[in-house]
């Protein structure tokens, strides 16, 4: 697989701050070289949502789901300008709120984003978090009707992880063996990312509590810890 081909990819999150954390540095390299890229979060959430927000959205500082909703796409708006990819947000929700739909039809919302483009990419690694390997098994199954399809190691769970990448079980019959390579990036992505990561400043709060905070991503990695498998 020649990246360095693709004019049009869509990178799938599952949340609003996911896809910048996991492969923001590639994204701006794609970016910057004249590829059209699209960031498009499943679970982006009800701008409108008035319910209770979850507990991780109440320790953010969030009172409601919309709340919540409204002010990470903002955070995820002002990363993307930084990263010359454009944002596109659904609005299913995650676990803990509830999808609010089957996977058909949040497929069916996905393939306007996805038809035509070079490549798809979706998380891959660890897949420990349950809707990052709801929407890997998402993409992998549906993969026949796509024309590329790579998956990205995720932070900060890769770096909580130890850094080795490998198959998950949960996908293993789905994809095969997965041969990872380390994203190339130089100063100027590498800096980008930092920039980029640090528009989620209510996500930061709570991952700097788990030793997590925008710097570690570079501490001696050159690729940041961006890593991609390509199925086809």
């Amino acid at each position: 697989m020649l990246p360095d081909t693709f004019d049009r990819v869509a990178v799938l999150s599952a949340h609003l701050d996911d896809g910048v954390l996991s492969l923001a540095g590639w994204m701006h390299r794609m970016t910057r070289r004249g590829a059209s890229v699209v960031l498009a979060t499943m679970l982006a959430g009800d701008p409108d949502d008035d319910a209770p927000a979850s507990s991780w959205d109440r320790r953010s500082g969030f009172r409601t789901a919309g709340d919540a909703a409204r002010a990470r796409r903002a955070e995820d708006r002002r990363a993307c300008a930084i990263l010359g990819v454009s944002p596109e947000w659904l609005p299913f929700g995650d676990v803990l709120h509830g999808r609010g739909a089957t996977d058909d039809v949040i497929w069916a919302a996905i393939e306007p984003l996805v038809a035509g483009v070079d490549a798809v990419l979706a998380p891959g690694f660890p897949l420990n978090h349950p809707d990052h390997e709801w929407l890997a098994g998402l993409v992998a199954r549906r993969r026949g009707s796509l024309r590329a399809v790579g998956l990205y190691a995720e932070q900060p769970y890769r770096h909580h992880g130890g850094g080795e990448v490998g198959t998950p079980e949960s996908i293993a019959d789905t994809t095969g063996a997965l041969r990872w390579n380390d994203a190339q990036l130089d100063t100027s992505d590498r800096w980008a990312k930092l920039r980029a990561v640090r528009a989620y400043r209510s996500q930061l709060r709570l991952l700097s509590g788990e030793r997590f905070v925008a710097w570690r991503l570079a501490r001696g990695r050159r690729s940041f810890g961006e890593a991609l498998a390509w199925l086809s």
